[in-house]
């Protein structure tokens, strides 16, 4: 197959992703949201699988900038999680500190285990950027290395 109508089936994938997603959320049935978008992780896998090597250039360039990217949308994200993270678990803290009378948690208490879950979640994200700093560290000779600089 070739690289122009690998391009079309991919975004046919993705559209028969898309539909069966938002069916599924419709309906709220989570099978069929884990089902498309399995069946569309297996049909990308056999088109990717399909396509001709040859057609497929990369180079240091597209993963150089790559790379930039990646490293740029997990600090982002990492540090939004965060600080919204952080507002959110003292969201009525900031509310009776601004309004300067007591405020009732009842109403807050979705959006303080949001805050919560947004804090563990930008942890998780820093420890599995160290993991896996470390691993290819190790595995391109980085780490372990003496470094002169004779």
């Amino acid at each position: 197959m070739n690289y122009e109508s690998y391009k079309k089936y991919r975004l046919l994938v993705m559209a028969y992703v898309a539909i069966l997603t938002m069916y599924g959320v419709t309906i709220k049935e989570v099978l069929v949201v884990f089902g498309a978008v399995l069946s569309g992780m297996l049909f990308m896998f056999l088109l990717r699988r399909n396509l001709d090597k040859e057609e497929v250039l990369v180079d240091e360039l597209v993963l150089k900038v790559s790379e930039k990217a990646a490293n740029a949308s997990l600090g982002l994200c990492t540090v939004v999680f965060a600080v919204v993270g952080l507002i959110l678990m003292n969201i009525v803290s900031i509310l009776s500190f601004i309004d300067g009378a007591p405020v009732y948690a009842q109403p807050w208490e979705g959006h303080v285990t949001t805050g919560i879950a947004l804090s563990w979640s930008a942890m998780a994200l820093l420890l599995s950027f160290i993991g896996f700093k470390y691993y290819f560290g190790k595995k391109y000779g980085l780490i372990g290395r003496s470094r002169r600089c004779d």
